[in-house]
């Protein structure tokens, strides 16, 4: 089942960051589910020839994600990491090939950077931070990886760097020196004794390595499905004595791997017969090592020439003939060995040798599809294929140039390969179809899947039951049971109802009559009825007759008008700095900072255009903790646009987060005071530029900057209109009830400074969104996503109903928090602006 979003400590939004992220909506709500807790995982072993966990075999389809560990590090983007492993995880993608880091310094052409390695045993903490971070992001979701470390290509470094460290020379990048001297340089590391104890040293420093996230030691961590000792490791020469060099190095360094943890699975990540000179005796003899615990290969039919180099999907059919021989090559010496074989790498390009998103892949679903149905046709059969990780994922990134430069995204191509060439984007729809089809097809022997119709948005007036459609697995024919299970939002029980589907065809579709009165929901959709473990998501009903009333304490309007004036009583002394590196013709960048409130210094970011004349202005407010992301100035170039750090956050970050709790013992010391109150100097400031037309001030945000959208239209009517999404800090009680985060964090605060919950509610109410929102002038458009567990849509509509002037809101309904991921809350949020000019 698809797993949509996972609960979040931090709200890390940036709009700005985060518009270019957009998630392939149409073809996950086919499948939607919101997660399940993580359950107990188990280290995958080998068991007479196969894998095995927890009793059971295993049998997979995976992907190649080598810069995930890079995502996750301080140079990365934790949000998208978060989103690309959700997106996997909800297509059945749990087995992830990953680099562990890249060797030699920064800045190399062709080379995949931050490196990890700068010179041997010389390391750069972050980027082994960023792996630890995947590691505990991977457990969380019952994901494992095999992590590779060393690399025969020059993209991270690998056998090159030890080279050269070692003194034979400076390492030859290919696309400068050519790819014959290339290879006569990497022949060299097979009997090269210096090179190879550099390597060695490396492997022992990340095999002992402690996670710096859950403190828990790499050999001990389920979610490490093996350890590989290189990406497609070759020894590039025919000569015996290199050749008998290459399997001693291979050797030696799998019994190295296994005497520091001897908990995990070794491979070696060779490409199999191909990568052995095509030797079928040489790739034998590397597999015949008993610390090697199963039997990799890569297949690539358009670098072997197997298909043609302009239009390689008119010879799809000679690449499946080929492709079939080589499996079964190495699935012969897999059957003598007694071991697995894993086919963890292949790939085949875009139609006609595209390389953009969107453009047609018609030959690589037919190539999917037939390296897909060896898997299951071996998992079918108790066979010795037991997986397949097609490369690569390029998921949610946007590649900007034909080859990857630094500040790119990281796409599934690295870099000296053009970006696009073997990626699978979280737009190739019909890629993805067919993806998830095959790992429900590995999985249980049945599927139950609720049907999305009408946003998983119910009426109590003509109530649509709930569709769900069974399916059988691996040609099962009988009758399953089938169990729906309802709960409010808090968790309390409503029903639970079962039938049975009858699958004799393989298919039925059965309709569950709800009865759901106002509000939001948690259904599960289950084949057990005591462990509802198939299906789990929200829906909602009615949402603007929930009733959620205010609870302004007496005071409330007085205390709001006199923090206004005095705002109004601190001079701005606005400072404008040119930004000239995110600067062009277009419009000049600044950094702004200002005065606020109590005389605090706040600041932003600041886009104005360079011609003269009055123009539209927008003012973003941040998420929670979120990092300002600077903007492409060519972008909108007749906007003004400004993006607001409040205090201690974004421009102003001070360590340590927590901004939620402090000064919770009373409404003049709560953080969010003088925060609410930035906000309305961020349009003091935009209304005060000569550039700014001040009958079109616009505002957006997500999350805490959702919340911040609601508060400054409350408490100002110089804004046009305003998009908040997500918005968060809305109806406390309810929101600790329903969530997890912020409400565990607050009241353990509260309770440690002596605060009773009364007196706690008490002082929040003054900060509480949906307290403000019937002072809102101005049109509104809210979005929100039917399965965010961070801010719930509970929580948004307490506000939403408060508001009295032209209102109108949008559910995503397979968005989890992240909805500013979805081109649809984009797409409405500019037709809304466009109607309200």
């Amino acid at each position: 089942m698809l797993n949509l979003q996972r609960t979040q400590t931090s709200m890390d939004l940036s709009i700005n960051r985060m518009i270019k992220r957009l998630f392939p909506a149409l073809f996950i709500a086919l499948f939607a589910i919101l997660s399940c807790q993580p359950m107990k995982m188990d280290i995958v072993k080998v068991d007479d020839g196969s894998f095995v966990v927890d009793g059971h075999p295993y049998y997979y389809i995976g992907t190649n994600f080598w810069y995930g560990g890079l995502l996750g590090s301080e140079y990365g983007d934790r949000s998208r990491l978060a989103a690309e492993l959700d997106s996997l995880h909800a297509l059945g993608l749990d087995n992830l090939r990953v680099l562990v880091g890249s060797d030699g310094p920064d800045g190399v052409a062709t080379r995949v950077y931050p490196t990890l390695q700068k010179e041997p045993g010389v390391y750069d903490e972050k980027v082994f931070e960023g792996l630890d971070y995947l590691m505990a992001e991977l457990g969380k979701r019952n994901m494992r990886a095999v992590l590779y470390i060393n690399n025969s290509w020059e993209w991270s470094g690998g056998y090159g760097m030890y080279l050269e460290w070692a003194g034979a020379g400076k390492a030859i990048i290919p696309s400068v020196g050519g790819y014959g001297p290339f290879m006569e340089q990497m022949a060299q590391y097979a009997t090269n004794a210096r090179a190879q104890e550099l390597f060695e040293n490396h492997l022992r420093t990340v095999v002992s390595r402690v996670n710096s996230i859950t403190g828990k030691p790499y050999s001990e961590d389920p979610a490490i499905f093996s350890w590989q000792i290189g990406n497609e490791p070759r020894c590039f020469s025919s000569d015996p004595a290199v050749q008998d060099g290459f399997v001693s190095w291979i050797w030696r360094a799998a019994s190295i791997i296994k005497s520091i943890d001897p908990n995990h699975m070794v491979s070696t990540g060779n490409e199999g017969i191909w990568g052995c000179e095509e030797n079928p005796a040489l790739f034998r003899r590397l597999n015949e090592c008993t610390d090697i615990d199963y039997i990799t290969a890569h297949i690539w039919p358009y670098n072997w020439s197997w298909v043609g180099k302009e239009s390689p999907q008119q010879d799809i059919e000679r690449a499946e003939e080929n492709t079939g021989r080589y499996i079964d090559a190495h699935l012969e010496v897999a059957e003598s060995l007694g071991k697995p074989l894993v086919i963890e790498e292949f790939g085949f390009p875009r139609d006609d040798m595209q390389f953009a998103k969107g453009t047609p892949v018609s030959g690589r679903d037919r190539y999917y599809r037939y390296v897909f149905s060896k898997v299951m046709e071996n998992q079918k059969n108790g066979g010795r294929l037991a997986g397949a990780n097609f490369w690569s994922w390029g998921g949610l990134a946007v590649p900007a140039h034909r080859y990857w430069q630094e500040g790119d995204d990281y796409a599934g191509d690295p870099a000296q390969e053009e970006q696009g060439l073997n990626s699978v984007f979280a737009d190739d729809y019909s890629t993805l179809a067919i993806i998830r089809h095959t790992t429900a097809r590995l999985s249980a022997v049945a599927n139950a899947s609720a049907v999305l119709e009408n946003d998983w948005m119910f009426t109590t007036g003509d109530q649509k039951p709930l569709r769900v459609a069974v399916q059988s697995q691996n040609g099962f024919k009988g009758s399953v049971p089938v169990y729906v299970r309802v709960s409010t939002d808090k968790g309390v029980s409503v029903s639970v109802s079962g039938k049975k589907a009858r699958l004799g065809k393989g298919a039925d579709t059965l309709d569950f009559d709800l009865g759901l009165a106002p509000g939001f929901y948690k259904v599960c959709v289950s084949l057990n009825e005591n462990d509802p473990l198939d299906e789990n998501f929200c829906v909602g009903c009615d949402p603007e007759k929930i009733v959620s009333p205010q609870d302004k304490q007496p005071d409330f309007d007085e205390f709001w008008e006199d923090n206004l004036r005095q705002l109004a009583m601190v001079p701005m002394n606005a400072r404008m700095t040119p930004l000239k590196d995110h600067s062009n013709a277009d419009r000049t960048a600044y950094r702004v900072d200002m005065k606020s409130f109590g005389g605090k210094e706040i600041a932003g970011l600041l886009y104005l255009p360079n011609k003269e004349g009055k123009f539209a202005a927008r003012i973003s407010y941040m998420g929670y903790g979120s990092d300002v992301w600077f903007a492409d100035p060519s972008a909108e170039p007749d906007m003004i646009e400004f993006t607001l750090s409040v205090r201690d956050q974004g421009f102003n970050k001070t360590p340590g987060q927590g901004w939620v709790t402090r000064g919770l013992a009373d409404k003049d010391s709560y953080y969010y005071r003088g925060a609410y109150l930035d906000c309305v100097r961020a349009i003091d400031f935009v209304s005060s530029l000569p550039q700014t037309d001040p009958d079109h001030i616009y505002a957006e945000g997500g999350s805490q900057g959702g919340a911040f959208t609601l508060i400054a239209a409350s408490l100002d009517n110089r804004l046009r209109a305003i998009a908040p999404f997500v918005p968060f800090l809305s109806d406390f009680p309810d929101y600790f009830a329903i969530a997890d985060w912020p409400g565990g964090e607050v009241l353990s605060a509260a309770k440690a400074q002596g605060i009773s919950e009364d007196e706690l509610y008490k002082t929040l109410s003054y900060f509480d969104v949906k307290n403000f929102t019937d002072r809102i002038g101005c049109p509104v458009l809210m979005g929100f996503g039917l399965q965010d567990p961070v801010c719930p849509p509970h929580t948004n509509f307490s506000g939403y109903n408060h508001i009295t002037t032209d209102k109108q809101w949008l559910c995503v309904p397979v968005s989890g928090h992240h909805l500013e991921q979805f081109p649809e809350w984009w797409a409405a949020r500019t037709e809304f602006f466009t109607k309200n000019k």
